[in-house]
């Protein structure tokens, strides 16, 4: 500046007082900004820390009123509390300071305003307020803090002694519960009493605590504040009161039970120790006592020492008793496995008893036995020695006589006899070698090695074995026994010695037999040529003088030379025995035998020569003959034909054919031959005296008429005789009737029930009652068979022809009778006429042969049975249509009263003389009977044995192998069930497979077994009663079933095994891998380096945490994995593997928890680190967006469910956010720290934002955890209800399962009134006890709707579907019971109405028995029999009209035993046998009193009137069998017509003797009739022949086609009814609208039960085509009415098509479904697997970076992430829509899985995608943040640079010399500033 210019000084002097007086004021204006600033600033503290203070204040008012009250009593809540009360009282105090500072700068601001300045009370007034609240919240903190103190100590004090005490009784509790289960060992029960002591001790040590327990805990419930804890602290002392009196109680009993078991223990180890040890001493004794003996004096000593011990036994049974009663006493105290203890030593004491009484006992029997055997045996040795002593002396005597064929043959008769006997004997030797072989048990081949001196039976091999025997003492048990030796030796010697008495007989037999031979032959020839000789001599000497006649000298000359013809002939046989002659001399020797022979050779030569002398002497005598006797022969000629006509008549034989009649017949003609012998006496006498003469004329001694007088008095004396023996006859023949009768009558009651007998049962036990039965038949035929045999033998005697001979003997004998009578009236008129006259006459006796041919006779020979029939062929009995004898007449004879005819004629005086006797022809009617009958009997008898014998022998097989092979299968399934749950080792699994594979194979190897149990059990079924056909098809299907059970077991077991095989390999897989990994991530956790010091190492060191964390997080799923796995091993394996494979999980859950705490804690560090190094708002963000992810869930939850499981699942994942919450808490307070530090320290005074941060974070922190109780509560009720619905609802089921099992629904009723009446009793009080089971029914519904809210509408559903099944089901078993009650009672009134009707008839029988019994004997007049034979009809029509009340009787009681159990049904059989017996005795007994009075109408005259009624009966019961009622396919009217069949049958073999008695009568009649009426007579006997014979093949063809058809249908219903039920079951099951889909595993079982089903379908094929085989029979061959069974085949056909049908389509069906099924779980775990690795992904994500690059390379990774969600989004909904596809179709069971899988697919979803949705708001945020900071750097950044250009020019600008310029230039740099 320019000085020198003027005013240049003024002016700068102006200028600078201007710029000192600016300064100055500057200077006060800044003193006075500084003093307003000052107060400003003042007066702001004052109302901020008044504001902060009143705010904080605010918050500690609402703290400290939230922690007053004592809410929570415990001692850590009440330290808390208190901590909590002194933490306020600290913050008052703490904050006093700013109170104090308050004050002050009120002081201070109240100072500087004027006195009277409202601002002042202004200011005052809220200080006042804030100090007031100070000073109530100090008073208030001071009166609660003591009690909250008090109440701490009295916390501490009771929960240690509540602790303490519960931790006792609780530990306690087991020792207790094992005190109060009493022990059955003494020494147990004394360590127990010292347990119970030492608990005594215990219990009075605790008793202090308790007592300071309950003291404390009533100060802690007096002092509670909160009502519901405080009922909690009072029902926890309630509690433990109880319990602690519980306690003492229970002490007491267990000492009160201790002690009385141990008395009774004491007394009763005493009992039992010393039983046992007698026991134990007498069984050794027993053991060592030698093998029964053989010989009587040795048995007898054995059985006193038997008996002996026998008496010690008996004697020690009080003992046992004694020990048995201290047992069951003890038993009373006991319970469990010491009960279980107890009760078997019970039992093995009284097994161990019995079974050493048993043992003496069978001891006892052995000895007995052995005994009766020896004494057997020594009898038949004592007898046999005998014998062999007596007959050995007698075989030495034996020796060969001189040849002498009398003598030869009287010694070989005698040895003949004598070997004889003893080959006769040899039955004895037999019965001696039988009692030696059973007194040594053993058979002869076995006995025969070790016999002394020669093994009989044995050859040198065997001499060679006893040797060795012998030396090595291996003797076998029978030779162990005493006497054993003695008795072989013995028996051998005796059977030696019978031997060779046998072989010594038969040679010298055969020796004599030899020499007989050529003796005899000798003799023979000798003796024939002697004979013909002597007859030639006798012939030659007999020629007697010449005759008289010229013929008859011819005669002689012919003689003569015919004498010299045969002499001629015997020339070479007498050189042949001259020869043998010969032969024997020199076989004789020089004895007294050979000189006789040769004496005997020399005078038949002599004979020889001197008859040669004699004829040549004949011939010369001869030439010289003449006539003399010619008048002689004349004479006598007419008394020799009569003579010779007696004669005959004499020979005939008597007619003994046991016809009285007959007999009686012979008798009056016998004596009219001796009237007529007496009138030709005179005529004797005149020959006589003509053969004198001409005797005299001709020189010939004898000319026949001396043997006229001889045959004259030989016919006298023989008429005599006959007539004597007649006589004698009739007497015999009257007694033999009279046993004949009696004969009859006791194998007809021996025929009936063998005719009317039961088919062979089906039991070994009911056919041996049937044998017994039979056996006693038996006994009874054999007992009459020696009368059988005495009267058929006299039958025998009388010679008996057929009947039509009888008829022809007596009509024949009348008719030659009248003959010869007329032939006497003939020869008297005539007298003694001439010669001329005489040859008139009829040809003689003598010269015309008299004798009559066979066809005279009128009879033939059958050749068939050799007797002789009648020429029609009537000979034998007929007999019914079975070939058995129809009942005869009884006995009572049949009087015959003949009054017609001429009484002065002989055949008069036949009738005369007729007796009151039975009707011709009848004994021997009944002695035809009597033979067929006993024929009969006995084949029926021996058929019967032989059926009973085979079914026997078939039900003993059938029993014996369905036994073994029923024992096996049970052994197998022991076997089975002992391998016990999958072993946990691939090995052991492996062993059990093997296992199971072994018994496969045996299982495979018994098929054949099973089917020829099968096939026995079939064969057993052929012919039996319906009843047995039903158990044996019963026990066949139970044997099936359990064979079938067998094979499903071993199936499921071997594919539980498999299945356990893999999954045990794969948890070995899976666990081996996790325990690596953790393992390896364990060694990364160990080798991370320290937390570094600067933020981007830590930043860094972060990063590379939260990548080990997502890695360990990984880890998590493949441990979830293995759990998984392990929980499926577990559920297969046993306990104690269980409890290893959980051991094994928890401890690697425990490593995996170890692990990630680890990384937790590396993280938290780390994250710390930065919180120190300033990243606050970073970690904050951080748990923000945690939270607020965490919160989504619970904001709005899913319900919690209705299952268990659902419910545990959603506990596990709330555990799972509780755990992380846990272990982010001390992140959370290091945030807090962090915040409070940034508050404290912000030097700008702004916190607003970060506080309203903080405040928000705590909010939302404390809104999760509380949100977590409340859900945890939430699902802990939920739990707890689901628990008790579904455990009530188990309970209701499990009733239901047992009431239904001991209802039996479907079991068989009773069959007796009084069984039906206790079981409708019985039912009446079940029904009572169903009906009082109502309300838990009726509960389970309350409990059902009160769980229904936990579910969504689907569980909701499945809730009501649960209720309603267990309504149903039990709605469902009070209706079973209802239709049981009903069908109770339907029994019961059938039992009643078969009793009342069973009655009814069998009195009806015994009234008819009592009229039978009362009917008088047969009359003998016409009239009187028809009248008796009209009553037995009205009482035989009585019978046939009731007839139809015994069917009725009948099939009432066949279907009650169809309907009952076998017990009831066996009685009521037996009640139909007797009935029906009684019923075939009383219409048998009529028939036969039918016939009888039918026969006796027959011999009375009556042939028309009972061939008309006969041939009537005939043609309508051929009428009926022609038209008979149709066979229809109801069994028991198959049943009704075969028993009407029955009865039919009947009343055929009962018309049978009316039939003979015809027959008999016809033949009669015919002989009367002559020409047409014989024809008309023959034709109609020939017709009722043919119609009877018809008749009798229709019924049998009947009989066999009813009784097939019954037995078809029998069988077919057996099968049918079955079959039919198992196919309505399973067309049930296979319906097609049944649901097949679900899930993978549901489908597989599915499929698995359809398999079983359709190997069951294969099964019963066999009885399907059974079925149709059986049914095509009936059809074709026996069912008259086919439509009903054809329909029942038609529908079974199309029901087991359908069934096939349907099998078929579920197999595709479930082939299907399992191919939806696989498919929908791949999708189902490919998406799920998908999702959880992208959750795992974002459940921790990495923070947004400070770095936009990394930021914008995170945002573009999750937008690729979210587009590969939205990719994802067409897989989710097609697997979505497979699902619901599914569950439309789904099993019930697999519905709440797939919606379960639907629901997991769902929320994983909408999981994922809110977790996405919030990360890229989290990122989009970071990034707007982001870039607002940039934008407001970059114009900061701008502005900076702006101001920085400005500020450089203005530095180069000068500064202004003008005021005007230095103020712009000033106020422009103070806008700048600005």
């Amino acid at each position: 500046m320019d000085v020198t210019r003027p005013g240049k000084e003024d002016l700068v002097k102006d200028i600078d007082d201007v710029n000192e007086r600016i300064e100055q004021l500057k200077q006060l204006v800044a003193q006075k900004e500084k003093e307003v600033a000052d107060k400003l600033r003042k007066a702001e503290d004052f109302l901020d820390l008044k504001d902060d203070l009143e705010k904080w204040l605010a918050v500690k008012e609402k703290e400290v009123e939230d922690a007053l009250p004592v809410k929570d009593v415990t001692s850590s809540a009440l330290q808390k509390q208190g901590e909590q009360l002194q933490k306020l009282k600290d913050e008052l105090a703490s904050r006093e300071k700013d109170k104090e500072q308050l004050k002050g700068l009120l002081e201070d601001l109240t100072a500087q305003l004027p006195p009277d300045s409202p601002d002042k009370e202004e200011l005052a007034g809220p200080f006042d307020s804030l100090s007031q609240r100070w000073e109530d919240l100090n008073r208030k903190l001071d009166e609660q803090q003591p009690k909250v103190e008090e109440l701490e100590k009295a916390a501490n004090t009771h929960e240690p002694d509540c602790e303490a005490v519960t931790k006792w009784l609780t530990s306690s509790e087991p020792l207790i519960v094992d005190l109060l289960s009493v022990p059955s060992d003494s020494d147990a029960v004394q360590q127990k009493a010292k347990n119970l002591e030492a608990l005594e001790r215990d219990l009075a040590q605790q008793e202090p605590l308790y007592t300071s327990c309950c003291g404390a805990g009533k100060v802690l419930s007096e002092g509670c504040d909160d009502a519901v804890a405080k009922e909690g602290m009072e029902k926890k002392l309630s509690d433990l009161e109880d319990q602690w009196e519980q306690m003492k109680e229970k002490v007491r009993q267990a000492k009160d039970k201790l002690s009385r078991a141990a008395a009774q223990g004491e007394q009763f180890d005493n009992l039992v120790g010393k039983v046992l040890d007698w026991i134990n001493s007498t069984s050794r004794r027993l053991n060592d006592q030698e093998p029964v003996a053989v010989k009587t004096p040795l048995i007898e000593e054995q059985i006193k020492q038997q008996q002996a011990l026998l008496e010690e036994v008996n004697a020690k049974g009080p003992e046992i008793k004694q020990a048995q009663q201290v047992g069951q006493d003890m038993l009373k105290d006991l319970e469990g496995k010491e009960l279980e203890k107890l009760d078997a030593r019970l039992k093995g004491l009284t097994t161990k008893y019995t079974d050493l009484d048993d043992i003496l006992y069978h001891r006892k029997e052995q000895l007995d036995e052995a005994k009766e055997k020896a004494g057997t045996f020594e009898g038949q040795s004592s007898n046999l020695d005998d014998w062999l002593d007596e007959k050995e002396p007698i075989l030495a005597s034996f020796e060969v006589l001189p040849v002498d064929s009398a003598a030869l043959e009287s010694l070989m008769d005698r040895i003949g006899e004598f070997d004889q006997q003893v080959t006769d004997h040899f039955s004895s030797v037999v019965d001696f070698v039988k009692s030696e072989e059973s007194l040594l048990g053993c058979d002869l081949e076995s006995i025969s090695p070790f016999e002394k001196g020669r093994p009989h039976s044995g050859d040198g091999a065997q001499k060679v074995k006893f040797a060795e025997a012998k030396k090595q003492k291996s003797l076998p048990m029978f030779m162990r026994r005493p006497g054993a030796s003695d008795v072989v030796d013995e028996a051998c010697e005796l059977r030696g010695r019978y031997e060779d008495l046998k072989k010594t007989s038969t040679a010298k037999l055969n020796e004599v037999s030899d020499l007989l031979t050529k003796v005899q032959k000798y003799e023979t020839d000798l003796g024939d040529v002697s004979i013909w000789l002597n007859e030639k001599k006798r012939d030659i000497l007999s020629l007697g003088p010449v005759p008289a006649t010229p013929e008859e000298v011819q005669r002689e000359v012919d003689k003569l030379q015919a004498l010299q013809d045969e002499f001629a002939d015997k020339e070479p046989m007498l050189e042949l025995v001259n020869e043998l002659g010969g032969d024997l001399i020199g076989y004789s020797g020089p004895t007294t035998s050979s000189e006789a022979v040769k004496a005997k050779l020399d005078d038949t030569n002599k004979l020889w020569d001197d008859l040669l002398a004699l004829l040549d002497k004949r011939e010369e005598d001869l030439s010289i003959g003449g006539e003399q006797a010619k008048d002689y022969q004349e004479k006598s000629e007419d008394f020799l034909k009569w003579l010779k006509g007696v004669e005959e008549k004499l020979e005939e034989p008597e007619k003994t054919s046991g016809d009285p009649l007959s007999i009686t017949r012979q008798l009056a003609e016998t004596n009219g031959l001796s009237l007529d012998i007496t009138d030709h006496k005179p005529d004797l006498e005149d020959i006589v005296k003509m053969a004198q003469k001409l005797r005299e004329g001709s020189g010939k001694k004898e000319l026949g008429d001396k043997d006229i007088v001889e045959r004259f008095k030989n016919v006298e004396n023989k008429t005599k005789e006959r007539s004597d023996s007649l006589e004698a006859t009739l007497e015999k023949v009257k007694k033999a009737d009279r046993d004949l009768s009696n004969l009859l009558k006791t194998l007809e009651d021996i025929n009936t029930p063998l005719s009317s007998h039961a088919p062979v049962r089906v039991t070994s036990a009911d056919i041996s009652d049937q044998l017994a039965n039979l056996k006693n038949l038996e006994q009874r035929y054999s007992v009459v068979q020696p009368d059988v045999v005495e009267v058929l033998e006299l039958a025998e005697v009388f010679a008996v022809p057929g009947e039509g001979e009888r008829d022809d003997v007596t009509s024949t004998g009348s008719s030659a009778l009248s003959d010869h009578l007329e032939q006497s009236k003939v020869s008297k008129k005539k007298g003694k006429s001439s010669k001329k006259a005489a040859s008139k006459k009829p040809p003689s006796p003598s010269m015309g042969g008299h004798k009559r041919s066979s066809g005279e006779l009128g009879r033939t020979t059958s050749p068939r049975t050799g007797r002789k029939e009648s020429a029609e062929g009537k000979g034998q009995p007929r007999k019914s249509g079975k070939g058995i004898t129809s009942p005869s007449p009884s006995p009572s004879h049949q009087l015959v009263s003949v009054t017609d005819g001429d009484k002065s004629s002989p055949e008069s005086s036949i009738v005369e003389m007729t007796p009151s006797i039975p009707s011709g022809g009848f004994l021997q009617q009944q002695v035809q009977r009597l033979k067929d009958l006993n024929e009969n009997t006995k084949v029926l008898l021996d058929g019967w044995e032989k059926k009973a014998t085979d079914g026997l022998n078939l039900a003993n097989r059938f029993e014996n192998e369905y036994d073994s092979l029923y024992k096996w299968v049970e052994n197998v399934k022991e076997k089975v069930e002992g391998l016990g749950p999958v072993q946990l080792t691939e090995d052991k699994i492996k062993e059990q497979l093997a296992t199971i594979k072994a018994l496969q194979e045996q299982l495979d190897a018994k098929r054949q077994d099973l089917e020829h149990v099968n096939k026995l059990g079939g064969e057993l079924q052929e012919g039996a009663v319906p009843t047995d056909v039903e158990y044996i098809q019963e026990k066949l299907e139970n044997l099936n079933s359990s064979f079938d059970g067998l094979s499903n077991a071993l199936q499921n077991q071997k594919t539980s095994l498999l299945e356990g095989l893999n999954l045990c390999a794969a948890y070995e897989v899976a666990k081996q891998q996790t325990e690596d990994a953790i393992a390896e991530k364990r060694a990364n956790v160990s080798n991370l380096p320290s937390v570094g010091m600067d933020i981007e190492t830590v930043q860094s060191q972060l990063e590379d945490c939260k990548a080990l964390e997502e890695l360990v997080n990984g880890l998590k799923n493949d441990l979830s994995t293995t759990q998984e796995q392990g929980k499926k091993l577990m559920a297969v394996v046993g306990d104690a593997d269980a409890s290893q494979v959980d051991g094994e999980l928890q401890n690697l859950s425990a490593k995996w928890n170890e692990l990630n705490g680890s990384v937790f804690a590396r993280k938290h560090e780390l994250e710390d680190a930065l919180l120190k190094l300033g990243k606050f708002h970073d970690a904050l963000a951080e748990l923000l967006l945690w939270v607020s992810n965490e919160m989504a869930d619970l904001v709005n939850p899913v319900p919690p469910g209705v299952e268990e499981d659902t419910i545990m699942k959603k506990m596990a994942d709330l555990q799972e956010l509780k755990t992380e919450i846990e272990a982010r808490t001390p992140s959370v307070a290091s945030v807090r720290d962090a915040a409070g530090q940034l508050i404290s320290s912000s030097s700008s005074g702004d916190t607003s934002d970060l506080r309203a941060d903080i405040k928000d974070f705590n909010s939302k922190w404390e809104e999760l955890n509380r949100r977590c109780e409340a859900r945890d509560k939430e699902l802990n009720n939920a739990l707890e209800k689901a628990k008790r619905f579904h455990g009530n609802r188990k309970k209701e089921i499990d009733w239901l399962d047992d009431t239904e099992k001991v209802i039996g629904l479907d079991d068989k009723v009773h069959g007796l009134p009084e069984s039906c009446a206790k079981d409708i009793k019985s039912l009446e009080a079940l029904i009572e006890e169903v009906k009082a089971h109502a309300p838990p029914v009726e509960a389970l519904k309350s409990e059902g709707e009160g769980l229904k809210p936990q579910g969504d509408s689907q569980e909701q559903q499945q809730v009501d579907n649960w209720v309603r099944a267990v309504r149903q089901r039990y709605e469902d078993l009070l209706a079973g019971l209802g239709d049981r009650g009903q069908q109770l009672d339907v029994a019961k009134t059938q039992a009643e109405e078969f009793d009342l009707m069973y009655n009814d008839v069998l009195s009806w029988l015994n009234e008819k028995e009592l009229e039978q019994e009362r009917e008088e004997p047969i009359h003998s007049e016409l009239e009187a029999v028809k009248k008796q034979l009209e009553d037995h009809k009205t009482f035989q029509k009585d019978l046939d009209d009731s007839e139809h009340r015994v069917d009725e009787v009948v099939g009432c009681g066949q279907l009650l035993c169809r309907q009952c159990v076998p017990e009831d049904a066996e009685v009521v059989q037996k009640k139909l046998e007797e009935l029906q017996a009684k019923w075939d005795i009383v219409n048998a007994e009529g028939s036969e009193r039918q016939s009888k009075l039918e026969e006796a109408l027959l011999a009375l005259g009556q042939f028309e009137e009972a061939y008309d009624e006969l041939m009537k009966w005939l043609t309508d019961a051929e009428d009926q069998l022609d038209n008979p009622e149709s066979i229809t396919g109801d069994p028991d009217a198959v049943g009704t017509l075969r028993n009407k069949h029955k009865a039919f049958q009947k009343q055929l073999g009962a018309r049978n003797s009316s039939l003979n008695s015809v027959l008999k009568a016809g033949n009669l009649l015919k002989k009367q009739k002559e020409g047409e009426d014989e024809a008309l007579v023959k034709a109609k006997l020939d017709d009722i022949e043919k119609k009877w014979d018809e008749v009798c093949q229709k019924s049998v063809s009947r009989q066999d086609k009813l009784q097939e058809a019954y037995r078809k249908l029998g069988e077919f219903r057996v099968l049918l009814s079955p079959l039919r039920t198992w196919l309505g079951k399973t067309l049930a099951q296979l319906d097609e609208n049944a649901p097949v889909h679900g899930d993978v595993a549901t489908v597989r079982q599915l499929i698995t039960e359809h398999k079983a089903l359709e190997k069951e379908l294969v099964g019963q094929e066999k009885k399907y085509e059974a079925i149709k085989e059986c049914a095509k029979d009936l059809i074709d061959n026996y069912l008259d009415e086919p439509l009903e069974t054809q329909k029942e085949v038609d529908e079974l056909v199309a029901l087991w098509d359908e069934v096939r049908a349907l099998a078929a389509s579920k197999q595709e069906r479930l082939k299907g479904a399992l191919k939806d099924a696989k498919s929908f779980q791949s999708q189902y775990d490919g998406l799920m697997q998908w999702m959880d690795e992208n959750l795992d992904h974002l459940s921790d994500p990495a923070p947004p970076s400070d770095n936009p690059n990394k930021l914008d390379k995170q945002i573009q990774d999750q937008k690729d992430f979210v587009a590969s969600i939205h990719s994802k989004q067409p897989e989710l909904e097609k697997a979505l829509e497979c699902g619901r596809d599914i569950l439309e179709m789904a099993h019930p069971r697999a519905s709440p899985v797939v919606q379960a899988m639907m629901h997991d697919l769902d929320l994983k979803w909408s999981k994922l995608k809110t977790t996405a949705g919030k990360r890229s708001e989290e990122l989009s945020g970071a990034l707007l943040e982001m870039k607002g900071l940039q934008d407001m750097l970059d114009k900061l950044t701008n502005w900076v640079g702006e101001a920085e250009t400005w500020i450089n020019e203005k530095e180069q600008e000068p500064v202004g010399e003008e005021l005007d310029v230095i103020e712009q230039q000033l106020a422009e740099h103070e806008a700048f500033q600005d």
